[in-house]
């Protein structure tokens, strides 16, 4: 009889606890235990399909919001981005050749901001490449950069100067005028991607 009584307690604890944890998790939005099933989560929110993730990185450095780590993802169509302290920004993909996205937070944050670009979909043979951007948008010069290759992407790192500021690369998923190229490893040309008119 005894032991019945303590089995039934423990029982009824239980799901109490659980109940608390149901309700305290409600109440917090749902969030998701890990940062890629809330990427995954978000991307059925926006009914896009399910992405292969082919990055991951964190910044470095004490930013204003701590040490954000950002995703990003290919689909189908779209690229998706994610940062623990931005907005999911979802990029179309350029069916005709590599895709230039901007990560969500900034690399660096001090001593200067460090904003991230990453090439997806680069040619396959690509062992280097160049990013030209004009984040001035013609009043100043523009800025050129060699890219990282980090797996199968390309990851290009833009320190902030006076002349040429990069907040606005944070919040929007139309970037100002570049030209990407790519280089096999003789450094011949292989491809160039341009978002310039012609």
């Amino acid at each position: 009889m005894m032991v019945r009584k303590h089995r039934f307690r423990a029982l009824r604890n239980l799901l109490l606890a659980v109940l608390f944890l149901t309700i305290s998790w409600w109440r917090m939005g749902c969030p998701m235990p890990t940062r890629t099933m809330e990427f995954h989560h978000n991307e059925e929110i926006h009914l896009i399909d399910r992405s292969t993730i082919v990055l991951t990185c964190e910044s470095e450095g004490e930013g204003e919001l701590g040490d954000p780590v950002m995703l990003v993802g290919v689909s189908s169509r779209t690229i998706q981005t994610y940062s623990d302290t931005h907005p999911f920004n979802i990029w179309p993909k350029n069916p005709e050749g590599a895709t230039l996205v901007a990560l969500p937070s900034e690399l660096e944050y001090e001593p200067k901001l460090v904003a991230g670009l990453v090439a997806v979909e680069p040619p396959a043979p690509a062992e280097s490449a160049r990013l030209t951007i004009d984040v001035t948008e013609g009043a100043g010069p523009p800025c050129t950069v060699r890219g990282e290759k980090i797996g199968v992407v390309f990851l290009f790192r833009l320190e902030e100067t006076e002349r040429q500021p990069l907040d606005r690369l944070f919040h929007t998923t139309e970037l100002p005028p570049y030209t990407l190229e790519f280089f096999g490893a003789d450094e011949s040309l292989l491809d160039t991607v341009t978002n310039m008119e012609h």
